[in-house]
């Protein structure tokens, strides 16, 4: 648990994630969110909920990782999960969020399993 490698493999998911939000590529988001997540939020759930925030709060400047958990599946389920919780710039404040990602120790694409953004200026 919290092997320092598997929090770096975890760090190039979170940079390729925010690199699309930066980009406005938020079709490419959907196509790596796990299955689970689009049972609950829809198929395009999470492109439009990071569209709202695009909206409401301005473009992604950059994060800042608070905390961290990683953990490691052997066996059967053979796979990495990578939890992290962050505070995000935008160009007109900050959120706290907090991101799941699950990869396949197989080299498979890891997967969006969770992601929450708490601010107040998502209420206004």
């Amino acid at each position: 648990m919290n092997r320092e490698e598997d929090n770096e493999k975890g760090k190039v998911l979170l940079t390729d994630f925010y690199t699309k939000i930066s980009d406005g590529d938020f079709e490419k988001i959907d196509k790596i969110v796990s299955d689970s997540l689009k049972q609950i939020a829809g198929p395009d759930g999470l492109s439009k909920l990071l569209k709202s925030i695009n909206n409401k709060i301005g473009r992604y400047k950059s994060y800042t990782i608070e905390d961290h958990y990683t953990r490691c599946f052997t066996g059967k389920k053979n796979e990495t999960d990578y939890f992290y919780k962050l505070k995000v710039v935008y160009d007109k404040g900050i959120t706290d969020e907090v991101i799941r990602f699950t990869k396949q120790n197989n080299g498979a694409e890891g997967k969006i399993n969770s992601y929450h953004a708490y601010s107040d200026l998502l209420l206004k």
